[in-house]
C-alpha cells in the first residue's frame, strides 16, 4: 500500500441505495414550474423582494376571462422547511383560475439558507408585495387566502393568526397589510415542542433530534430552544381577529402528528374564531386523502370567505368532521426529510387510477401521458413513472409500488436524515467543518493504532435533499473490515481509481424492454457515464456499474477491498 493517504473516489452514486425518485431531479436540474391551464396568463418568478434571495420569488397566475378584481389563492409549499418548491401548486392544478380566483405559488428561504424567522417574513413579504401590484394583475387586496401542506401548512396557519404581529414585517411595502382572510391548511405543525409525545405508534421521525427539520428549522435542538421555538407555534400570536380556518390531517400521520391540528382547532375555537377541522380516517401525511370528497369543501371554503359566496353552505363557527381515507397508511414514520409538497403526492395516490390519469392529462389521445402533458408536480410524475421511461402508462400501475417506509433490509441505506440504528457508533456525529448547518460530519475512526486510509460518504438527493445518515452499514462495516478510503469529487489526470455504481430503486426490476433499459441509462446513469469519458480523457481508470452493464468488481466493497491492498 502506498505510504501517503490513499484517496479513492467511489463516488457512491449508489443510486438504488436511495429511492430514485426522489434522488433524480427534474430534467435540466432545475424545479419543474407549474404547467399552464388555458385561458391563464402566467407571471413567473416575479421577484417579491427587489434584490433579494434567489428563492424570493412567486409564481402569479391571472385568468384571461372575467372582469376582476379577482380574489387570491396563494399556495405555500411544504418540504420540511429545507425543500420543496413553488412549481407544485395544488389550486392552480385544480381549476381555480376556471372559477374566477388568481392563484399565486411561492418559494421561501430555506432553513439551509436562513433560520425562523425568515420563512413567515418572507410570507409576509409577498402578500404585501402581491397587495402593493394588485393594480398592475387586476387582483382584489381585499380577498387573500392561503393554503398549505406539512411545513406549508404550519406557515399559512401563522400568517392567519400573526397579521397583527409587526416583528414579522420586514422589508418594503410596510404601507401594505400582511393579513389573509382565510386559512387552509392541510396538516400543518403548530406547536413544535409537543411533536415527539404525540407521535403515532412506530414513527422513526424524533422532533427533538438536534437535526430534525424543527430543529433546522429553529438553529438548534428544539428542546434546548424552548423560547425560540415558541415564536414559531401559531397559537402565540391567535386574537379574535384570526380569519376562518379549514384544518385537514391524517390520523396516521407519521411525520407530523394530529395532535398538532387538534391544538390549533382548540385554540381557535376557544376565543370564538371560526373553524373547521377534519380529520381523514387511516390518512397518512398526506396519503390517503379522498380528494373527491375534499376538494368540494376547499372550494366551498374559499368561495364563502373570498366571494361572499351566498350560494356557499353555511360555515360553522366551530365544526369537526372526519371522512374515510382512501387507503389505510402505513404508521411508519417518515422521516426527518423533506415531506412531499402537496397533500396526497406519495408514493402513489391511493385510488388514482391510470384511466383518471389519461382522462385528464392525454392530450394527443395517444394513450400515455408525457412529462411534458403531466399538469401535476414533478415528485408526483417520478412516482407514478415505475419503469422509468418518461412517460404513464397502464403498464406503470400494475407495477407494485414500492413501500417507502418499510425498515431498511441488511445492506440498504435509509434515506431518512435519521441515524441509522445499525449503524456502529460513531467516533465523532456532527464534526462541524464549515460555517453552514449543514457542514457537519460524522465520523469513524479505524480499528487500527497505524494511519489508515480514509473513505468519504457523499450522499445524493438530486443536489436539493439528503442527509449523510443514508450510509448503509453493509457499506460501512465492509469498508471499516478492510480499510477506511475517502472521496473527493474534483478530477484530475492524478486522480486515483474510481468506481461509479448505480442500482434500481429498491422494489423495482430492471426494465426488460430495450427501449425503457435504454431510457433508465439515459435518465439515470448519464452523470457517471460523463465522468468515464472525464476520466479516460485523462488517463484515470474508472469502472461504471448498473444494471445491465458489466463490471470488473462485484460491488463497491470489492472495488474498495482490491485497491486498497494494492
Amino acid at each position: 500500500m502506498k505510504t501517503k493517504l490513499s484517496v479513492l473516489l467511489a463516488a457512491l452514486f449508489i443510486v438504488g441505495s436511495v429511492n430514485v425518485a426522489f434522488a433524480q431531479p427534474p430534467q435540466g436540474g432545475r424545479p419543474q414550474a407549474a404547467a399552464q391551464p388555458e385561458g391563464v396568463t402566467a407571471n413567473r418568478d416575479l421577484a417579491y423582494v427587489a434584490g433579494g434571495h434567489e428563492r424570493q420569488k412567486l409564481d402569479l397566475f391571472i385568468p384571461q376571462q372575467g372582469s376582476g378584481p379577482f380574489p387570491l389563492v396563494v399556495w405555500i409549499h411544504g418540504g420540511g422547511w429545507a425543500g420543496g418548491d413553488k412549481g407544485g401548486c395544488p389550486p392552480l392544478r385544480g381549476g381555480y383560475t376556471d372559477r374566477g380566483y388568481a392563484v399565486a405559488s411561492l418559494n421561501y428561504r430555506l432553513s439551509g439558507d436562513a433560520i425562523f424567522p425568515a420563512q413567515i417574513e418572507d410570507c409576509k413579504a409577498a402578500i404585501r408585495w402581491l397587495r402593493a401590484h394588485a393594480g398592475d394583475y387586476n387582483l382584489d387586496p381585499d380577498h387573500v387566502g392561503v393554503w398549505g401542506s406539512s411545513a406549508g401548512g404550519h406557515l399559512v396557519a401563522l400568517l392567519g393568526t400573526s397579521g397583527h404581529v409587526k416583528e414579522f414585517d420586514v422589508g418594503a411595502h410596510l404601507d401594505q397589510s400582511s393579513r389573509v382572510q382565510a386559512v387552509c391548511d392541510y396538516f400543518g405543525p403548530t406547536d413544535l415542542l409537543q411533536m415527539d409525545a404525540h407521535a403515532i405508534p412506530g414513527a422513526r421521525l424524533k422532533h427533538d433530534a438536534p437535526g430534525s427539520p424543527e430543529s433546522r428549522l429553529i438553529g438548534g435542538a428544539i428542546q434546548e430552544n424552548k423560547a425560540q421555538t415558541a415564536r414559531a407555534n401559531p397559537i402565540e400570536y391567535l386574537t379574535k381577529e384570526a380569519p376562518p380556518y379549514l384544518i385537514v390531517h391524517g390520523d396516521q400521520d407519521p411525520a407530523v402528528p394530529h395532535h398538532q391540528s387538534t391544538l390549533l382547532f382548540d385554540a381557535l375555537t376557544k376565543i370564538g374564531v371560526p373553524a373547521r377541522f377534519i380529520t381523514v380516517e387511516g390518512g397518512g401525511h398526506g396519503q390517503g386523502f379522498p380528494g373527491a370528497e375534499l376538494d368540494p369543501i376547499v372550494a366551498e371554503f374559499f368561495n364563502r370567505h373570498l366571494k361572499g359566496d351566498a350560494s356557499a353552505a353555511a360555515w360553522p363557527a366551530s365544526m369537526t368532521s372526519s371522512v374515510k381515507g382512501t387507503a389505510p397508511a402505513a404508521p411508519s414514520g417518515g422521516a426527518n426529510r423533506p415531506q412531499p409538497a402537496a397533500a396526497g403526492d406519495g408514493p402513489r395516490r391511493p385510488g388514482l387510477s391510470f384511466e383518471q390519469i389519461r382522462a385528464r392529462e392525454d392530450a394527443n389521445g395517444d394513450g400515455r401521458v408525457t412529462r411534458e402533458e403531466f399538469k401535476g408536480p414533478p415528485p408526483l410524475f417520478n412516482r407514478l413513472d415505475r419503469n422509468r421511461d418518461g412517460s404513464l402508462t397502464k403498464e406503470d400501475f400494475d407495477v407494485p409500488a414500492p413501500q417507502p417506509n418499510a425498515a431498511p433490509t441488511p445492506g440498504q441505506a435509509r434515506n431518512d436524515g435519521q441515524p441509522n440504528a445499525d449503524l456502529p457508533v460513531s467516533t465523532g456525529r456532527d464534526i462541524s467543518y464549515g460555517a453552514h448547518p449543514r457542514n457537519v460530519l460524522d465520523f469513524w475512526q479505524a480499528k487500527s493504532d497505524k494511519p489508515t486510509p480514509l473513505a468519504l460518504f457523499i450522499h445524493g438527493g438530486g443536489f436539493i435533499g439528503g442527509s449523510k445518515d443514508q450510509i448503509s452499514p453493509a457499506v460501512l462495516k465492509a469498508v471499516r473490515k478492510n480499510a477506511e478510503i475517502a472521496a473527493l469529487s474534483l478530477i484530475s489526470k492524478d486522480a486515483p481509481s474510481i468506481l461509479m455504481s448505480y442500482a434500481m430503486a429498491p422494489g423495482q426490476a430492471y426494465p426488460g424492454d430495450e427501449q425503457q433499459a435504454r431510457n433508465w441509462k439515459i435518465h439515470h446513469v448519464v452523470h457517471g457515464v460523463e465522468l468515464k469519458k472525464l476520466c479516460e480523457n485523462l488517463g484515470v481508470e474508472c469502472h461504471l456499474s448498473y444494471p445491465g452493464a458489466t463490471s470488473a468488481y462485484r460491488n463497491a466493497a470489492a472495488f474498495l477491498k482490491a485497491k486498497l491492498q494494492e
